[in-house]
């Protein structure tokens, strides 16, 4: 992904659908709000996985860490975020609007 954090654009919807809220949010939304631009997931608060990309948004690969210090950044940056992230398929629908 190249200019979010937080979900995939293809798949969330369905996740939310399960039950699941997946949010979105823009890598430049991110940097205004002083939140960081990586990308990553969290499951269960216990288990944080962050992509790497290069500057260009080459996926570079992953990195998995149940490391607390790690986790809880995570968590923190999470809880910050969830107040300007969108729902996923309120996002795939500004991007669907926006091509």
């Amino acid at each position: 992904m190249t200019t979010q954090i937080g979900s995939d654009r293809t798949g969330g919807g369905e996740i939310n659908e399960a039950g699941e809220d997946i949010r979105n949010l823009y890598r430049a939304e991110a940097h205004q709000h002083g939140l960081p631009e990586n990308d990553f997931w969290l499951f269960d608060s216990r288990l944080l996985v962050a992509f790497h990309f290069d500057d260009i948004g080459t996926a570079l690969g992953v990195e998995v860490s149940e490391e607390p210090a790690g986790v809880l950044r995570g968590c923190q940056v999470r809880d910050a975020a969830w107040h300007h992230e969108v729902r996923t398929q309120d996002f795939q629908a500004r991007v669907r609007a926006a091509v």
